[in-house]
């Protein structure tokens, strides 16, 4: 009787791929000689409901011998969006191992506005610090060209854009803090985002696959 193998391929509380600075996520093995004797694995994502996470992910495997320095190739990209609850996925292949990843300015600490909000009258609010400058009658698009276009913003590793929903969505990339407060006219209140408001990066508090 072939035994099963449960594995933990550990959390994400932050970048987990950076060959710059020597951070390699955990690898576990995965074959269709592996010890089910099948191609198929699925991998189980528990989220944190005190820190939803927000950020892409991807499962990775490799075809080479684990002792060596790998090719590793993408097989499952996951875009997550405020999750602190759980999923799963399931992949089928005759790999030798496989990890799960989170890449540098994948990680990110995120808020959304109401879907179809614009601005009443011109005014300004803060990101991080950064005062950013709307007018009367923007819409959520033309909101986020003009953060994305303030001074500064690139720099922090802040960016805006508008999600599948049609809200704004704000973040930063690195998973640094995200500060957000009103200034004239209150522009972030009037778009559905709650100020002030300090948004942390999410976490992930338990990844596992059986094989």
């Amino acid at each position: 009787m072939v035994a099963l193998s449960y594995e933990s391929l550990d959390s994400i509380t932050g970048v987990n791929y950076d060959p710059a600075n020597g951070i390699h996520p955990k690898m576990v093995a995965s074959s269709m000689r592996s010890r089910d004797r099948n191609s198929t694995q699925r991998i189980s994502f528990q989220g944190d409901a005190s820190l939803p996470f927000s950020g892409i992910l991807h499962v990775q495997a490799t075809v080479q011998d684990p002792t060596n320095s790998n090719v590793w190739f993408d097989v499952v990209e996951m875009q997550v969006d405020d999750e602190g609850g759980t999923w799963s996925v399931e992949i089928d292949g005759e790999f030798a191992s496989l990890r799960v990843v989170c890449k540098k300015d994948n990680y990110w600490a995120a808020t959304k506005s109401n879907v179809g909000a614009t601005i009443g009258t011109s005014g300004d609010f803060t990101i991080n610090g950064i005062t950013v400058n709307v007018a009367a009658g923007d819409n959520l698009t033309a909101v986020a060209n003009k953060i994305n276009a303030t001074a500064g913003i690139s720099a922090a590793g802040i960016t805006a854009d508008i999600f599948t929903t049609g809200a704004l969505r704000i973040r930063t990339n690195n998973g640094a803090y995200l500060v957000l407060s009103d200034g004239t006219n209150n522009p972030l209140n009037a778009m559905g985002f709650v100020v002030p408001a300090t948004v942390k990066a999410g976490r992930i508090s338990a990844i596992n696959m059986l094989r």
